[in-house]
């Protein structure tokens, strides 16, 4: 019942509960409100005080069980995944149970260029929450979600949720802004390389182990993934875009590079269209140059560009989750070598 209620509470479904019906409004769930006593002021609120009370004290003795509770084992059978949410834990149901990664750019001023690369655990559930939640509309001729299409009022709604919108959209993303991409001097290819290679190299002595860390990390989450990427690189088509993201981040880590790409446009693909905008929010962001948070700035190794004389490149990234330590990467990376 717990997994039922949380599933069609995020969907905004009907649900039955005896004789009773209640037409849920999409509401992300906290497991709190199963124990606790609740005012009706919506179908949601109505359902919780409606719940039996051997449920409610069943839930609050088994709720938070460490290997054993209903979060647990949702987890672990991939039922669900958990989100924070205003620091407040939050279960979303999960509707795609397929990693994947989504290669996305967005324009700015037309002579910057915004790069981003998300890690997306359950597309559907984000995309689900674009379009239940936040009621954004498609665009009227591919029927697809697009940021340059959003009046300023849903582009507003947007950056209003974007905490969550990233909790429940991706773990982790790493976003570049340059011009080097633009009128680009010498072969795009390897622009593309030294973009990505500047990310994770240099500030040896004060950030070299954490630039690590965070190199491991989303390999962990990109080699052999479906790698979903917009046709936005001019000459570089989006399967070479994904083939060097992929080696250039396993350059020397085991398993061996394994590119996984996925032929589709954007209106063909929902990651894509789910990083279309996040990029495009994050753009606002960047250019508002208001709070940041939560991307932290990852430095850039400039001598990755010494090339392109008068271009710039600054860098961001962010995780859901802590990162772990270096060695207990390593034993991560080596698990999955053997599985």
């Amino acid at each position: 019942m717990f997994y039922e209620i949380v599933r069609a509470a995020y969907l905004g479904e009907s649900y039955r509960l005896g004789s009773m019906v209640f037409n849920l409004s999409p509401h992300i769930v906290r497991p709190f409100d199963f124990s606790r006593r609740t005012k009706s002021a919506d179908e949601y609120g109505r359902l919780i005080s409606n719940l039996n009370k051997r449920f409610r004290d069943a839930a609050r003795s088994d709720m938070y069980r460490r290997s054993t509770g209903w979060i647990a084992l949702g987890e672990r059978e991939a039922k669900i995944r958990t989100v924070e949410i205003n620091d407040e834990l939050h279960v979303v149901p999960i509707l795609s149970c397929d990693r994947v990664v989504a290669i996305d750019t967005s324009t700015i001023d037309h002579n910057m260029m915004l790069l981003g690369i998300f890690n997306i655990p359950d597309y559907q559930a984000a995309y689900e929450y674009l379009e239940r939640h936040l009621t954004l509309p498609r665009t009227h001729n591919r029927k697809e979600f697009h940021w340059s299409k959003l009046n300023q009022e849903n582009r507003q709604k947007v950056l209003e949720n974007f905490r969550t919108l990233m909790q429940i959209s991706c773990d982790s993303l790493i976003t570049i802004r340059t011009d080097a991409l633009i009128s680009p001097l010498g072969k795009v290819e390897n622009i593309f390389t030294n973009l990505i290679d500047g990310c994770f190299s240099g500030y040896e002595t004060t950030e070299g182990k954490f630039r690590n860390v965070l190199r491991q990390h989303l390999y962990i989450l990109t080699n052999k993934v479906p790698i979903h990427c917009d046709a936005d690189f001019g000459t570089l088509k989006p399967l070479q875009v994904a083939t060097i993201y992929v080696k250039r981040l396993g350059t020397g880590l085991q398993p061996d590079p394994m590119p996984t790409f996925v032929n589709l446009k954007s209106h063909e693909s929902k990651p894509i269209q789910v990083a279309d905008i996040l990029i495009g929010a994050i753009r606002s962001r960047l250019q508002e140059n208001t709070d940041q948070a939560p991307l932290n700035v990852l430095k850039f190794d400039k001598r990755k560009i010494k090339s392109q004389k008068g271009k710039t490149v600054s860098a961001y990234y962010w995780t859901r989750n802590k990162l772990a330590s270096e060695s207990r990467q390593a034993r991560a990376l080596s698990l999955l070598e053997t599985s």
